[in-house]
């Protein structure tokens, strides 16, 4: 973060990479019965600076950033 700036989001280019489901095709840790497919990922970062920013309210964003990217349709 540079003198000025509040935050830094990086969002760097979708990657493939293996995602584990159950059977029931909720996401999970790999384990015995589970599925992997390749699929595109993101690995969102989010910099703060602490003076500004509290941390519990840089991570409750990143929820929030999270759930309205897997789910676009709550966009509209």
């Amino acid at each position: 973060v540079r003198p000025g700036e509040a935050a830094v989001l990086a969002l760097p280019a979708a990657q493939p990479r293996p995602v584990w489901h159950s059977a029931r095709g909720t996401a999970d840790e790999a384990g015995a019965g589970m599925l992997a497919t390749i699929e595109a990922t993101w690995q969102l970062a989010l910099s703060v600076d602490q003076r500004l920013v509290d941390n519990a309210l840089a991570a409750e964003f990143l929820a929030e950033l999270k759930g309205r990217i897997e789910a676009p349709k709550c966009l509209l």
